[in-house]
């Protein structure tokens, strides 16, 4: 097989080519010769090389006596069918697949946040440019899909969310058991927080300057809360002198202010379930810090997967290039190319 090759090779250099080839064909053959079977027989390399002698150097084939000639059209018939065979070979058919790339970044952010569901995922894929589709993501992030809930409240608040607002309190332990008292306002129309604070006894007094510090201007319509009393007794000073009217849910229909209990899972689930609040001011600060990526980083589905501020797309560059930006002290996370950090 090397004496073959270094033969062709050779032609390629040599003057007289001819005569090499056929000295290389006569040799081929008396290899086959030697063989030692009762019966000469040829091997696929033999009809192979044969066949490429004979196309190549025409004047090769009178010095072929293994075969006849119609047994080496036929090998040179079979490499021409096999030949276009090849050139012609069609692709598996359907969609492209997804590039790599972006199966790494899905994976990436998977890794880096186990907590986050398949839109948040999308969310921040969607971001960096990376358009696919929630069942991609599910796919790679390793999730089976969930249900999606039909029509109902979130329909009727699209219509109506502008100019509504809620507020509600819940309570965060501190260090020695003391309950803080956390007060959000959140807006409905694009989920964003108004405002937030902390306190150890949420008064009256004070949670009236609460609503002249959170409303300057631009003030809502419409405030929807629960029954707690110290919003009972600010509903008619809250008509009067700030001109928002105050709607109550029934009485054990947390469903009917879902915008702010579902924030308030929000808030538990990435930050205060991860802390101890060691003052006022701590809880404060952390939580601050949250609102303000709440606002202009995560994404939301209600939103189209853009933040409440609104978040700029980046041009599509190499997941590489993708670099984590730590958020709220390292719970969370913002994804930007290295160019654009």
């Amino acid at each position: 097989m090397l004496l073959v090759l270094a033969g062709i090779i050779g032609l390629q250099f040599l003057i007289h080519r001819t005569l090499l080839a056929q000295n290389l064909v006569l040799l081929l053959q008396i290899r086959i010769y030697k063989r030692r079977y009762k019966r000469v027989s040829l091997k696929n390399r033999d009809r192979f090389f044969l066949g490429l002698f004979t196309r190549l150097w025409k004047s090769a084939v009178q010095y072929c006596f293994v075969v006849q000639p119609g047994t080496l059209v036929r090998f040179h018939r079979t490499l021409f069918t096999l030949f276009w065979r090849w050139i012609s070979r069609t692709h598996a058919p359907g969609h492209p697949g997804l590039s790599p790339e972006t199966i790494q970044l899905i994976q990436k952010i998977k890794f880096d946040n186990p907590s986050w569901d398949p839109a948040r995922i999308l969310g921040e894929v969607r971001r960096l440019g990376h358009f696919v589709s929630i069942n991609t993501v599910r796919k790679y992030a390793g999730e089976p899909p969930s249900r999606h809930p039909g029509p109902g409240w979130k329909e009727f608040f699209s219509i109506h969310r502008e100019g509504v607002a809620a507020m509600d309190f819940f309570t965060v332990p501190s260090w020695n058991f003391v309950p803080y008292y956390v007060f959000f306002i959140i807006d409905h129309s694009r989920r964003s927080i108004l405002w937030v604070n902390v306190t150890t006894s949420p008064s009256l007094d004070w949670l009236k300057n609460q609503f002249r510090s959170a409303f300057p201007d631009n003030v809502p319509r419409i405030l929807i809360s629960d029954n707690d009393s110290v919003f009972r007794s600010a509903k008619n000073w809250v008509r009067e002198v700030m001109g928002i009217r105050s709607h109550f849910t029934r009485i054990m229909s947390p469903w009917q202010n879902g915008v702010a209990e579902r924030w308030v899972r929000t808030v538990r689930r990435e930050l205060t379930d991860h802390v101890i609040p060691l003052s006022e001011q701590h809880l404060r600060t952390l939580l601050l810090e949250y609102v303000k990526h709440y606002n202009e980083d995560r994404t939301h589905t209600t939103l189209g997967l853009d933040s409440p501020t609104g978040r700029e797309v980046h041009v599509r560059g190499s997941p590489s290039n993708v670099i984590r930006l730590p958020k709220v002290r390292g719970l969370s996370s913002r994804y930007v190319y290295s160019s654009a950090a």
